[in-house]
């Protein structure tokens, strides 16, 4: 096809005019920064303010996957963390404990916080004394675990958060979250114990705690342990006693508190009380009270 001047001329006029159309637009950069604000229930009823720790770890799983997503660290009260957009479950909470250890990190069901075995001395003195005390009740106790006690735990969860895209212009994205405790504070006080100057040592065995709970939910682990709590002399008081921490007293499984007594001469004495009426299984502090009516000898 033959074209004339004017015709040619039209055309180039046309892409010129097409290409005066294009608008030079900014660059779309993705802002994947959010902050966390982070609000710490540390006081307890009867406890009052507990050490909280200061460093804190959040957790993003994916909605789709269900499966780890990001990770991010922030100091007690929350500050920035990566977000890209998507749909997460969050969960954050204290990660600078001595004593808790996390497993099954991978997916949001199965994230759980729990403490480490005690040492085998710890372990074999409990099975002997369970030997010694001759219960008929439940053969099982000898064979339960002893676990170490939880420090102060506090953990937030943020369900079905939904993060849009933003970009580099746009106001932080803000999460907000409460972080509640995942432990117990609980009390053991032996009174009627006279001739303390005579004792050198006082521990406690408490069985029917559990080792560990879920972070997601809260629940605890289904199997059964025990507990080891040494216990401080009171003199003017004719009392022992001892405070402790734990994830919670199991459902349906008996609380049996074994005292073992150790005088200066090497002498042991062991008492054994039924205390499942005394531990709760509801949130708040715990206090066991038994009686021994004991003199040390001299």
């Amino acid at each position: 096809m033959n074209l004339t001047i004017p015709a040619v001329a039209a055309a180039f006029a046309a892409v010129l005019l097409a290409g005066s159309a294009c608008q030079r637009r900014p660059l779309f950069l993705a802002e994947n920064r959010a902050r966390l604000e982070l609000t710490i229930h540390d006081t307890l009823p009867e406890i009052g303010l507990v050490a909280c720790g200061n460093l804190y770890e959040t957790r993003l799983y994916d909605k789709s996957t269900g499966r780890l997503a990001e990770t991010s660290y922030t100091g007690l009260r929350g500050g920035e963390i990566n977000v890209p957009a998507g749909s997460y479950d969050l969960v954050c909470c204290t990660f600078d404990t001595e004593s808790v250890v996390f497993s099954e990190e991978d997916r949001k069901e199965t994230l759980t916080a729990s403490t480490n075995p005690a040492y085998v001395a710890t372990a074999d003195l409990y099975r002997t004394v369970v030997r010694a005390a001759d219960l008929d009740t439940d053969r099982n106790l000898e064979a339960l675990p002893v676990c170490g006690q939880p420090d102060p735990l506090f953990s937030a969860t943020v369900r079905d958060l939904v993060v849009p895209f933003r970009d580099e212009s746009d106001e932080t994205f803000v999460i907000a979250a409460d972080a509640w405790p995942m432990f117990r504070c609980g009390r053991v006080l032996a009174s009627g114990v006279t001739g303390q100057e005579y004792l050198s040592g006082a521990t406690a065995s408490l069985s029917g705690v559990a080792a560990g709970c879920s972070l997601a939910d809260g629940c605890l682990l289904p199997d059964p342990s025990v507990l080891n709590i040494p216990l401080d002399k009171i003199p003017g008081q004719q009392c022992l006693q001892a405070s402790f921490n734990t994830f919670g007293f199991l459902p349906e499984t008996a609380n049996h508190l074994f005292l073992l007594l150790t005088d200066t001469e090497g002498g042991r004495y062991l008492f054994h009380f039924d205390v499942t009426d005394q531990c709760s299984r509801n949130r708040g502090v715990v206090i066991i009270r038994v009686d021994l009516d004991f003199d040390v000898p001299e």
